[in-house]
């Protein structure tokens, strides 16, 4: 199974703490779980922002706007999804990030490497899914973070295709 460096052992003792799943409520008292969670929040509303700026800013990706917007509504879904599996484990609504400023850390000035890091994000975000998606128990949960994972995994195969059709 991908990738083929990793220690076959590893696998096994993945497989060994899945019969070892903590509960909902022992999940509620995990904090490097929950801050974990708000870090999926804020970087999926980056996300987002960014998507947004993509779509109506950068003049050579006009006509992928359909794209663009589909992984923006998808980022949208995803930031839904995360307050519901949030909300699921404490029982308690988590904050909305602050969306105006979410993309000014890096402005655009190339939209080349614009995409490039939003394409590095998202690829980051797939392991990041996937670890979520291994440690949680129950069904709902394990769900979100698979529909979530599939998605990240579906934006990450578009980014080739935008970059080889409008900046080769």
């Amino acid at each position: 199974m991908y990738p083929y460096n990793r220690n076959p052992q590893q696998n096994i003792s993945i497989r060994e703490d899945a019969t070892q799943m903590p509960t909902t409520t022992e999940l509620a008292y995990d904090k490097r779980l929950l801050s974990l969670l708000e870090l999926a929040l804020q970087e999926t509303t980056q996300l987002m922002e960014r998507y947004h700026h993509l779509m109506t800013q950068v003049d050579t990706l006009q006509p992928a706007e359909n794209i663009i917007k589909s992984m923006y509504l998808d980022e949208k879904k995803h930031c839904k999804q995360l307050r519901e599996a949030y909300y699921i484990i404490t029982g308690k609504t988590p904050q909305m990030p602050d969306t105006q400023h979410a993309y000014t850390a890096t402005q655009i000035t190339d939209p080349k490497n614009y995409m490039e890091e939003t394409f590095l994000q998202e690829l980051d975000s797939c392991d990041f899914y996937r670890s979520f998606l291994l440690c949680v128990p129950q069904n709902d949960l394990r769900d979100i973070f698979f529909e979530i994972l599939t998605d990240k995994q579906s934006h990450t195969n578009v980014f080739p295709y935008l970059h080889s059709k409008y900046f080769c």
